[in-house]
């Protein structure tokens, strides 16, 4: 596998961070399960069915490869008592079979559409997201005189986060039908 990264980053002000990062990858003889090799009667596929004594067979082989190129902008603001956190990221992953037809990440294909050739079957990843807006916040309870046994060294902290949905089934069918 190939990776890249580049980031720059800007203090805006004192307390204030902006930062643009972009972080892709190339995968190349990625496992791939192929149960395809079963299909018959249509197309260019065999027209009998394969011998049923001999049940059905799976054929692993390295011809799996996946790309991903994905860019995130940050804003970080880190005061005395609280700090808050802004990303955006914007990415896009494509592969010929999801996973590799291991432990199918959704109900969409997991074997190739043409088995005796897999490279027709590339395009978005199951796991594609093309939006992912996170913010997070840490807040340090400041320590009253009074109640400085209850407050003493306390934090709250959450992450909230929204993220464009996974590939349809729709779009599955709209890729294949591109691919005729």
């Amino acid at each position: 596998m190939y990776s890249s990264d580049l980031a720059v980053e800007q203090q805006i002000d004192s307390k204030t961070v902006a930062s643009v990062t972009y972080v892709g990858n190339h995968g190349y003889h990625e496992p791939i399960l192929n149960a395809g090799v079963n299909a018959f009667g249509f197309g260019s596929l065999p027209a009998a069915a394969p011998q049923a004594s001999f049940a059905a067979v799976t054929q692993v082989d390295n011809s799996g490869g996946s790309n991903y190129n994905g860019a995130v902008i940050s804003v970080a603001r880190r005061q005395k008592l609280v700090n808050l956190q802004f990303n955006y990221m914007y990415s896009h992953a494509f592969d010929l079979v999801s996973n590799g037809g291991f432990n199918a990440f959704s109900n969409n294909l997991t074997n190739p559409e043409n088995p005796y050739n897999v490279s027709q079957n590339y395009g978005p990843a199951d796991y594609d997201i093309r939006h992912y807006i996170s913010a997070n916040y840490v807040i340090n309870v400041p320590q009253y005189h009074r109640f400085g046994a209850i407050t003493c060294n306390w934090t709250i902290g959450g992450t909230v986060f929204h993220s464009s949905g996974l590939r349809s089934e729709e779009h599955t069918s709209e890729l294949q039908s591109h691919h005729d």
